[in-house]
């Protein structure tokens, strides 16, 4: 019995498995409600946030960065 670290290493490593196949399993089985069905309005509303951020973004990256050298 000299070698326990090495079984409890062992040991921990079957935990760590075990214990993320779970985690996995149950992360599995969570259901999302679909909100942007049951509110049009938001989602139309999240579209056109949308739209001006990558508005903004293209905006952004077609200027001359002068920081860059």
């Amino acid at each position: 019995m000299n070698n326990w670290p090495l079984y409890l290493l062992i040991l921990l490593v079957f935990g760590v498995i075990v214990s993320n196949m779970l985690a996995i399993k149950r992360l599995d089985n969570i259901k999302v409600p679909p909100l942007l069905k049951k509110q049009p309005s938001l989602s139309a509303e999240l579209q056109s946030k949308l739209d001006k951020v990558e508005k903004e973004l293209q905006l952004h990256q077609s200027r001359p960065q002068n920081n860059q050298e």
